[in-house]
């Protein structure tokens, strides 16, 4: 990570975070747009629940080749979208 400095003698660290961002194969170029929006911008992405619309796989290929192209470390949290589509097993 790159350190920033904010004013004298200090240095700050840039996050990236986003929620309930529902991937689709349907949005798969606006979520690679928005994603590689953050290269040079951020030091690290957080993103917090709610990856997919439904938990299918396609759907996390989805943000996954979107992070892939990111020059920054990515961390995630599956949401109740994410883990077998809100179903009870």
């Amino acid at each position: 990570m790159q350190e920033h400095r904010d004013g004298p003698g200090t240095s700050c660290l840039r996050i990236a975070a986003a929620g309930d961002i529902h991937c689709s194969v349907q949005h798969r170029d606006e979520i690679r747009r928005s994603i590689s929006a953050l290269n040079g911008v951020a030091d690290m992405v957080l993103l917090a629940g709610d990856l997919t619309t439904h938990g299918e796989p396609e759907q996390g290929q989805v943000l996954a080749d979107a992070c892939a192209a990111l020059d920054v470390p990515v961390f995630a949290v599956l949401g109740n979208h994410d883990w077998h589509a809100n179903r009870r097993d």
